[in-house]
Parts: C-alpha cells; structure tokens; sequence
C-alpha cells in the first residue's frame, strides 16, 4: 500500500468512528428511553443497563455503518479537496480510481462486517435481549411494587398495594385500570400476586374482590373471586419478534405467513441485505460527491452525508409501504438501492472521465 493510501486509510477510520460513535448515542438513547419506564420501575441496576445497551448496538450498527461510512469518506477527501490535495495528486499522475482506492477497500471490510452483524449477529443478540429482560421481569417485578406507594410502570395501569407478605403476595390491592380505548376500571382485592410466563406476558392474579367499570355513561359493579389482568409492558424492542429470526427464519415465515404479515418478513429479509450492500453504493457515490462538499469545508460532507442517506430512507419506506399494502411485489424494495447505483455509476464516470 503507498504511504498516501495509508494516510488516506487512517483519517477515513477516524472519520469513520467518530460519526459513527454519535449516531449511535443518538439512536441508542431512544431506544433507552422507551426502556427506562420498565427498567426504573423494577428496579434494574446500571450493570443491567449497560448489558442492555451492549444487546442494543447490532441492531443499531446496522443502519449506522453505512451512514458513518458515508460521512467519513465525504469528510476526508472533502478536506484534502479543500486543502487543494487532491489538485496536488491529480496533478502528479495519480488516477481517479488509485486516488480513492482506500474508499474501496474499506467499504469491502465493512460490508463482511455489516452481513456478520445482519445475518448472525444481530438475531443472536436481540433474542439474548428478550431473554435478559424477561429475566429481569421475573426476577424483580415482584420487588418493584412496593406497599403504600401508587406504581405505574406498567402502561395503562395505577397500582397500590397496602401490604406484602414475603411469598410476593399483595394484600389491600386498589387498581386504576386505563389501558382499554371504550372502558376504565377500578378493582379493589384483597390479595393479588404478580405472574410473569415464559413469553414475558405479565399478569395480576387478583381474588376476592370488586370490579367498577364504567363505559360511557354507564357503570358496572361486578364482585369475583378471582380476576386476572394482562399488564402489558411497554417496550418496542421486544414486540419486534424479526429481528430475533434468521435469514432462514425469515424467508420460511415469508412463505407460510398471511398476505400482509408475509410482507413484512419479505421487507426484514431484503433490509438484511440491502444495507449492507448500501456500503458498496456509497463507495461509488462519496468520491465524486466529496469534490463539491470539499469546497465548503467539513460540516458540508456532513449534511450531504445525512441529507442523502435520509432522502435513500424516505424512498425506501415509501416503496416498503407499498410493497405491505400489496400493491408492488416484494423484489421492489431494492428499487431506491438500484436507483442510488444508477445514479452513483453516472457522477462516478463523470467525475473520473
């Protein structure tokens, strides 16, 4: 490798990570957000914390690699444009295509590392997330309710307890139940125990009690003897069942399942693919790109970087919407890829003629 190439090769991994280290933060405290609400209501530590932020990141690289990829190539020879290097090289002899040649190089390197995240990583990593939280459920729901203290983690849900006997049952139990669209309850019992199953469902096992529900203008008073609520738990991560499958998994759900839900896995199973190979574009796309962000320094390959990869996302989504509503066929969620190559090939020859 020449010595340009090498110094070429490390700003891009510089520019590379520090992106990418951003967008991750960025992403990850959404996620994080919608965790908080179950995880400070049971009661979870920082080392859970962080086992779930570690369990979060394959999900999250997979869209961020490309991204960061992008930015960083747009970024460096944008600055060595602005600095009249790539005048200075251009001028000495050095091609188009041996001047951005680390571009290259590095887009193959990540693409091997986004497919090992998409295709075994990721599943992998979002099935050991659902397995620590259930764990956490289980383990700490009981704890987090404690007597005399309103506790409303669960969504929908207002729970006071009097008491607490060391077996994990409730005794004294007033419930404010919100969750449903056309109805509200309020539930006295005087005992109740929290139940978590192996598909994370949480439920209250009320007995001997009374139930107020009103609907409307009007009320019913019904009197149990023992009544089980559904407390659902609020969390987007864990109801996104795909992303536990394999490529495999996928495809055969793809073909077994309803019209509309069989879309859905088709969309999973060409985003595995199709982000991935979105690198490869991109090494197309930087190079003649970073000339014209080049003249306005580095904040411009940045918001060029952003600008297209978010126009890239809109397209895809309008095209998956389509595809889920039947009215495209599944093979149409790789036209906003192909239409980025088309376009990409055209400014790359343009730039190198």
């Amino acid at each position: 490798m020449l010595l340009i190439h090498r110094t070429i090769t490390k700003e891009l991994i510089i520019s590379f990570v520090v992106p990418l280290f951003g967008l991750n933060i960025i992403l990850m405290m959404e996620k994080i957000l919608k965790l908080s609400r179950i995880l400070t209501g049971i009661g979870a530590t920082v080392l859970d914390f962080f086992k779930i932020i570690i369990l979060i990141q394959p999900a999250l690289l997979l869209f961020t690699i490309p991204l960061a990829f992008f930015v960083s190539v747009l970024v460096t020879y944008g600055r060595m444009n602005m600095d009249n290097e790539i005048v200075a090289l251009r001028s000495s002899g050095m091609t188009f295509g041996v001047l951005y040649r680390p571009v290259f190089l590095l887009s193959v390197v990540l693409l091997l590392i986004s497919l090992a995240v998409s295709i075994y990583i990721m599943p992998r990593s979002h099935s050991r997330l659902r397995e620590t939280m259930n764990s956490l459920l289980k383990q700490r729901i009981v704890m987090a309710i404690e007597p005399g203290v309103f506790y409303d983690s669960f969504k929908g849900f207002m729970i006071l307890a009097r008491g607490k006997k060391p077996d994990g049952e409730y005794r004294g139990i007033f419930l404010y139940d919100e969750s449903g669209k056309k109805e509200n309850k309020m539930i006295y019992a005087r005992s109740g125990k929290i139940i978590t199953d192996d598909e994370m469902k949480t439920y209250f096992r009320l007995a001997d009690g009374l139930a107020h529900i009103v609907k409307g203008t009007t009320s019913t008073v019904i009197k149990f003897r023992e009544y089980t609520l559904n407390l659902s738990v609020e969390d987007e991560l864990m109801g996104r069942k795909k992303n536990d499958m394999t490529i495999m998994e996928l495809y055969e759900n793809a073909r077994n399942k309803s019209n509309r839900k069989r879309m859905d896995y088709y969309i999973e199973l060409h985003r595995r693919f199709s982000f991935p190979l979105l690198l490869l574009v991109f090494a197309i796309l930087a190079p003649p790109l970073s000339l014209i962000s080049g003249r306005s320094g580095r904040v411009s390959g940045l918001f060029m970087g952003l600008s297209v990869f978010t126009l890239y996302y809109m397209v895809l989504l309008y095209f998956e919407n389509l595809v889920r509503t039947n009215r495209l066929n599944h093979l149409f969620c790789w036209m906003p890829l192909l239409i980025l190559l088309l376009v990409s090939v055209v400014m790359y020859k343009r730039k190198n003629g």
